[in-house]
């Protein structure tokens, strides 16, 4: 028999970085002073989601949301914050 193993919930934090030029990590020149404009190309999130986990395998349903979405989700008494959450189902094996 299968050994499964059920994480009720686990949290964490993520980092995102674009390596694509029309995002930027530093403010470009064109701008009038550094911190301008807020940097694009790195971008930090929140994540919290439960999984189950058979022999190798592991499936797990995460909800995650970016920093730029939590400020504005807050700036609008949480309002939209459907609008800026991103879910999703990973598989995931391990050797």
């Amino acid at each position: 028999m299968a050994e499964e193993i059920w994480s009720p919930i686990a949290v964490g934090i993520f980092g995102v970085r674009s390596l694509d030029d029309d995002y930027f990590v530093r403010t470009p020149p064109e701008y009038p002073y550094e911190g301008y404009y807020e940097q694009t190309g790195f971008r930090l999130g929140l994540r919290a989601g439960t999984g189950v986990r058979v022999k190798q395998i592991n499936v797990i349903y995460e909800i995650s949301i970016l920093d730029s979405g939590v400020v504005v989700a807050f700036n609008n008494d949480f309002r939209y914050i459907d609008y800026f959450l991103s879910s999703g189902l990973r598989f995931q094996y391990e050797f």
